[in-house]
């Protein structure tokens, strides 16, 4: 399980007011079956930063299959919840042993 939690203070511009954020993230994940697959759901979203503006929001499930004791691939794909978040979002990843 993951848990992220971060404040980030904005300086106005010019013409537009920002607000304080706050970010956030979590996750959970799950070995599965013989311990070769595992599964990875998240969720990751900010505070409002702009009056009138929903806050991005995404939601995410990732896979990842252990090829050998020290290398695995993992796919995973984001979807936006909220307008101002991504439609969809993709990552492949591969990790080597050193």
């Amino acid at each position: 399980m993951f848990v992220d939690v971060s404040y980030w203070e904005f300086d106005d511009l010019p013409d537009l007011e920002l607000e304080g954020a706050v970010a956030y993230g979590l996750a959970y994940g799950q070995v599965l079956g013989s311990g070769r697959w595992s599964v990875l759901t998240s969720l990751s979203g900010w505070s409002p930063i702009v009056d009138g503006a929903d806050p991005p929001i995404q939601l995410g499930i990732g896979v990842s299959r252990l090829v050998r004791f020290d290398r695995s691939v993992a796919l995973s794909v984001g979807v936006g919840v909220t307008e101002t978040a991504p439609d969809i979002s993709i990552a492949l990843g591969w990790r080597l042993g050193l």
